[in-house]
């Protein structure tokens, strides 16, 4: 000890000992606030800036505050109140290694590493959730000074390239193929289903990209995570077509449910099922589109009815201006933003579950309307639904005071197998069986109304005739008239597939966990928000320009890869719920860019 404080100590003046003395000795200061004084009082008494030596989780905060504004932490250090690292060290840190399109191998063996320690930390096997989405970029062209390489071209494989080329020379073999600048960039995440632990593995710039590249490279990014001994057993996207697209090209494992794929087998781990899952957050959002799209006297594109009883958006309005100037009322959280909701409104979750919440469907019943019962079970049954699904930490259900968004445990698990009345698998499964007797219900009149409009048409059945051929043509015209008006009775199809899959994933991964060591299983460890927050971090850091370039997103990211878990203490984004995490205050020292000198 008395070596290292000879080394490593740092001079002060008696008073300024006595002031820290007592401050330390009275203030309840946590780790992060104790080693902030530390280092301030070390960088202090520095004669040269070159000779500090910074802590890495000062480096994380440093790198955190200039990704959100560089002249914000430009005004911190020249206030003279904080002592930071200078952005020219900022810089080494953030360029340690060289930025990799498509899988970022640096990324995922740094993952890799820290997943190992978790292993032997929590001591039972460390499984991970894959999610993908995209983020709009500006279409430009930047030369990387590197390698002087032209970038921002969208990512195609040999393979693609050799196609476009075809295709071109098909259509005229005067055309040479010209590469298409990109406008989105396709990135994939990994989480950890039982662990704090996420970064965004692989990027790949692209325009409209097709379900076959689509499956090439999420194959190519599971490869990878596999290989390095990271596990994936779900894949989370949203109900884009090119996604659903994208997973009717699998082969099922399950083939209980015709036309439904929700599983198939991992080609890089036989003996493992990579579930497949729609985000259930953008799932409550089409639902809520679908129901505010039912309008009555043919307004709205659809007209949802159950039990011959019509579902309308009319009855959400007639209960918010009946009661929105009263100074108490039920329904409180309704308001102009979520019952006449402008396109930039529709995209909030928040705001679609204000409305689908339980609050409301019990407001709505006690009003005493007629026809009214269908849409208050409708809400109750999927705001329910959306409560089993959206379970963020343990201690949630405790207080919020709703055991649907409790952790799921091996009771959950037992109950289920045991049939236990009122277990919260059951509940999901008797959600599905709601919407599937909603589409029968709506079959059997589509088929009764089809059958009263060939009576009147005087349109024999076709065994009662010879030649068919007019009989079925007929039968298709009338069909075709009718399948548009009695597709308006259900919900997109697009969003009841949705949330088949979703649920039966859902179900059939959180069993895997809980039988494989797994303590417990927060329901939204499977969503999308924290990829929608590190695109919220990639935005801000444009400052006046929300859309980086593709030469700006792979900056950026590489600079938010090494924050890491410091940069998750927003509270709350757009469309996304942040948690409180603690600091990364490890002081394993970080990688750094290596000048020409130091490789002599």
């Amino acid at each position: 000890m008395a070596d290292l404080i000879a080394k490593e100590g740092v001079f002060i003046s008696d008073d300024l000992s006595s002031d820290l003395s007592s401050l330390l000795g009275n203030a309840n200061l946590s780790g992060a606030q104790s080693l902030f004084l530390q280092q301030q009082i070390k960088a202090a008494n520095c004669k040269k800036k070159c000779g500090m030596r910074w802590h890495p989780a000062l480096i994380r905060l440093g790198l955190k505050i200039h990704l959100k504004s560089p002249a914000a932490y430009r005004a911190l250090q020249e206030s003279g109140f904080d002592k930071l690292p200078t952005s020219r060290t900022l810089f080494d840190y953030s360029h340690a290694s060289k930025i990799e399109y498509g899988v970022d191998s640096s990324v995922v063996k740094k993952f890799s590493k820290r997943v190992e320690e978790e292993k032997k930390e929590k001591k039972h096997p460390q499984f991970h959730v894959l999610i993908a989405d995209e983020i709009h970029i500006s279409k430009n062209l930047v030369i990387q000074k590197s390698t002087g390489e032209l970038i921002g071209f969208k990512d195609l494989d040999s393979v693609d390239k050799e196609i476009a080329q075809l295709d071109l020379f098909l259509e005229d073999d005067d055309k040479q193929y010209e590469p298409e600048i990109a406008s989105k960039i396709l990135s994939f995440m990994v989480k950890g289903c039982s662990s704090k632990l996420k970064d965004v593995v692989a990027s790949f710039p692209v325009c409209s990209p097709s379900p076959k590249q689509l499956y090439a490279w999420t194959w190519e990014v599971i490869g990878a995570l596999e290989k390095s001994g990271i596990k994936v057993i779900v894949f989370t996207c949203d109900g884009a077509s090119t996604n659903r697209a994208f997973i009717k090209l699998h082969q099922p494992v399950t083939t209980d449910f015709p036309g439904l794929i929700f599983d198939t087998v991992n080609k890089y781990a036989p003996e493992r099922i990579l579930y497949f899952m729609s985000d259930v957050p953008h799932l409550l959002k089409t639902t809520r589109n679908g129901l505010y799209n039912s309008r009555l006297k043919g307004k709205g594109a659809r007209c949802l009815q159950k039990n011959k009883e019509p579902m309308v958006w009319d009855t959400i309005i007639n209960l918010y201006l009946m009661n929105k100037d009263r100074n108490i009322r039920k329904s409180f959280k309704l308001s102009p933003q979520n019952v006449f909701p402008d396109s930039f409104s529709k995209m909030k979750v928040a705001l679609a579950a204000q409305v689908l919440s339980r609050t409301v469907a019990n407001d709505i019943a006690g009003q005493g309307w007629p026809k009214t019962s269908e849409i208050v079970e409708f809400i109750r049954k999927t705001t329910d639904w959306f409560d089993l699904l959206n379970g963020a930490f343990s201690t949630q259900g405790q207080k919020k005071n709703n055991p649907r968004l409790n952790a799921y445990t091996l009771r959950d698990l037992q109950d289920f197998e045991n049939n236990v009345e009122g277990n919260r698998f059951q509940e999901l499964l008797d959600y599905l069986k709601y919407h599937n007797e909603w589409q029968e219900e709506v079959r059997k009149l589509k088929e009764i109304q089809s059958t009263s409009l060939m009576s009147e048409l005087g349109v024999q059945p076709l065994e009662a005739i010879d030649d068919g051929s007019f009989h079925a043509l007929a039968e298709s015209m009338v069909e075709d008239c009718e399948k548009e008006d009695f597709s308006k009775h259900l919900l997109p199809k697009q969003t009841i597939l949705g949330i088949n899959m979703s649920t039966q994933s859902f179900i059939k991964a959180v069993t895997f966990l809980l039988s494989n060591g797994a303590p417990f299983v927060n329901a939204r460890t499977f969503c999308q928000d924290i990829l929608e927050q590190n695109f919220g971090k990639q935005r801000m850091a444009g400052g006046g320009s929300s859309n980086p370039n593709v030469a700006q997103y792979f900056q950026r990211q590489r600079g938010i890869s090494i924050v890491g878990q410091l940069g998750s203490s927003k509270k709350r984004g757009f469309n996304t719920e942040v948690l409180d995490e603690e600091a990364d205050l490890n002081d394993k020292p970080l990688p750094k860019r290596q000048f020409k000198r130091d490789l002599m």
